[in-house]
């Protein structure tokens, strides 16, 4: 430790280059998973509905829809990462005399309850809006072939305006068979010497699993 710490203060430049090298390249990689993972969406839906393993024609087909979910997605995750951001510097703020004395007092006590209060909501609304979209808002933009805002709004008002409590059933369904899933996929990764966990490994070994979850939202959707 003390001689990266050394190093670092005689490199300082080529240090914070690296690092910001790096923060970017990984900024990269995430978008161009992300943007990956939007297109591919319509490629397994378009599989699933019309029993086919077309790859080109689907890529292309459902292009418009896969980039608008991609900027959606992209938009979404940097207001979230806000609202974390604002969850801690509100926390912070509260313990900042204690952090400043270096002791534990109520206004630390208070920033961990304020702050972990402000989590637990925040993650459980995080996993509805991922739950919305994944269940609602992209099988609506393959179906109707909509664009990211507009089938959100169309999603909400057709499919869980009018049918919130089935709408809770079902979220409490599929986290119930996620967790299941989950224990599957953890016991298949164990299994195979953690071969299953490989990127292209898993999402072949798993497959069953996704398209299991991709058909049960579009037979709730047909109901």
């Amino acid at each position: 430790f003390e001689a990266a710490k050394t190093w670092i203060y005689a490199n300082f430049d080529l240090f914070i280059t690296l690092s910001v090298s790096g923060i970017f390249l990984l900024i990269l990689i995430g978008l161009l998973i992300t943007w990956i993972s939007s297109r591919g969406k319509f490629m397994l839906l378009d599989g699933i509905v019309k029993n086919r393993g077309a790859v080109s024609e689907p890529w292309t087909e459902y292009k418009t829809q896969g980039n608008s979910l991609f900027l959606f997605t992209v938009a979404l995750g940097v207001v979230l990462l806000f609202c974390f951001l604002l969850i801690g510097g509100i926390s912070a703020l509260i313990a900042l005399p204690d952090i400043q004395s270096q002791t534990l007092t109520g206004l630390g006590v208070t920033s961990i309850v304020v702050g972990g209060t402000l989590l637990f909501f925040y993650i459980l609304f995080c996993i509805s809006l991922s739950f919305f979209m994944s269940v609602f808002m992209v099988p609506t933009m393959y179906l109707k072939k909509m664009r990211a805002v507009e089938a959100w709004k169309t999603a909400w008002n057709k499919l869980c305006k009018g049918h919130f409590g089935s709408s809770i059933l079902l979220f409490l369904m599929m986290l119930v068979l996620g967790i299941a899933s989950g224990t599957v996929s953890m016991f298949a990764v164990c299994a195979t010497c953690c071969i299953a966990a490989l990127p292209y490994v898993s999402s072949v070994v798993l497959l069953p699993i996704t398209v299991f979850f991709a058909c049960y939202a579009l037979c709730y959707i047909q109901q």
